[in-house]
């Protein structure tokens, strides 16, 4: 009893604290607008507007330094792409190459364009261009961009590319989705057709689209789109990490689901940048881009570490036993949601002091799963706490290493 007791006091007397994106913009300045990103080994690279060029960093944001690619007056670095060695970036009137991660880059054969988009699909190399280029459209290169043909679409800008199996899709701006069965030869318009499509994503036998009007999705290559849950923000990009669609909005922020796009839920805990353009996934972080509010960071768990594994609404509030316990050196945790409630799920050790924090945002009813990997923790008692607006539960976990 006695040991009950004094651990109830530690929690009341422990002071709140949340895990949130931090902006991280050493050596590029707080207020740049960063368009694109891309990673090669330990390096990340970030692409800015306004002749900023391209910047990299090798200590996971924490610091960054220009490359050598530097424009002139107000040109944009639109897009990166990394293949083998290969860091492309398509900019205002020019397709650059870096082999040395942006210590030199020189001009490809593809000038003249300002390329918007940039995809690779293992020999082939498609490149997207702008409605003001010499040539709107599409290009495509078999060998490592080195030469490049045309691949029609003229009129529009290109935005994006996606292949899910033999179907190569492309969007073209105000008028939605493209399909090529020849790989670029010819193209088709989709029934996704009044639509500014600005990013595709494939996730198994589906594809999304994220447009002015939210996200659609289709699970026949483009016969048909169903608008998804979210349905009112321009989603710049989309991202695919495991079961997880991650959806940077110009106005929003970042959202995330975890069920195929059937709900959505957003995940902006200190993110004071209304935008979220490209992101980024390293082993350990995941990287947005903004306007005027550089680079922001935050620990990939805290993001895509939960998941919805089922809508159906629990009678009641409860935690579950954290599985496999004892645990070396991740185990996963269950709860149910009866209502809409800001949830939070925090970890403590045996003193009280709070080490982690799992979730920290609103969620929708249904049961929830989330992880937590205490690959960085010693071994020994911990304590995991669900809490809503009127509802409390704790219960203890071991870990042995």
């Amino acid at each position: 009893m006695k040991k009950i007791i004094a651990f109830t006091i530690l929690v009341i007397s422990i002071n709140i604290s949340y895990s949130q994106w931090v902006q991280m913009p050493n050596g590029m300045g707080t207020t740049k607008t960063v368009t694109s990103l891309a990673v090669i080994g330990n390096n990340i690279f970030a692409g800015l507007t306004n002749g900023a060029g391209v910047y990299v960093s090798a200590d996971n944001g924490a610091n960054w330094i220009h490359t050598s690619l530097t424009l002139y007056g107000s040109k944009d670095v639109d897009c990166l792409l990394v293949s083998g060695n290969k860091l492309f970036a398509g900019a205002d009137s020019c397709l650059w190459l870096s082999t040395d991660n942006g210590g030199t880059w020189s001009k490809t054969s593809l000038m003249g364009h300002d390329i918007l988009s940039l995809a690779v699909f293992g020999n082939d190399i498609f490149a997207g261009s702008s409605l003001f280029s010499a040539s709107s459209g599409a290009f495509h290169s078999t060998n490592g961009g080195t030469n490049w043909t045309y691949s029609g679409l003229s009129g529009q800008s290109v935005y994006c590319f996606a292949k899910l199996n033999n179907n190569l899709f492309t969007c073209r701006s105000s008028d939605g989705v493209y399909l090529s069965t020849d790989n670029g030869s010819t193209w088709s318009h989709t029934s996704l057709n009044n639509r500014t499509v600005h990013s595709l994503a494939i996730m198994g036998t589906s594809i999304f689209a994220g447009s002015d009007t939210g996200v659609y999705v289709s699970t026949n290559n483009g016969v048909s789109w169903n608008p998804t849950s979210l349905n009112t923000s321009y989603i710049y990009s989309l991202t695919i990490s495991g079961s997880n669609l991650i959806a940077g909005a110009t106005t929003g922020g970042l959202y995330v689901s975890t069920n195929s796009g059937v709900t959505w839920f957003q995940k902006n805990e200190g993110f004071s940048s209304p935008s979220a353009f490209p992101v980024s996934i390293t082993a350990n972080y995941i990287f947005v881009g903004t306007y005027l509010q550089s680079v922001w960071r935050r620990n990939g768990s805290e993001v895509i570490g939960i998941k919805q594994i089922s809508q159906i609404v629990p009678e009641s509030y409860s935690l579950e036993q954290n599985y496999p316990n004892p645990f070396n050196p991740a185990t996963k945790i269950k709860f149910n949601i009866p209502r809409t409630s800001f949830v939070k799920i925090t970890v403590f050790d045996i003193t009280g002091r709070e080490v982690s924090t799992l979730v920290n945002e609103q969620l929708m009813p249904g049961t929830y799963e989330t992880d937590w990997n205490a690959s960085n923790y010693s071994s020994g008692v911990y304590f995991y706490r669900l809490q809503t607006e009127n509802y409390t539960e704790t219960k203890k976990m071991l870990l042995i290493k």
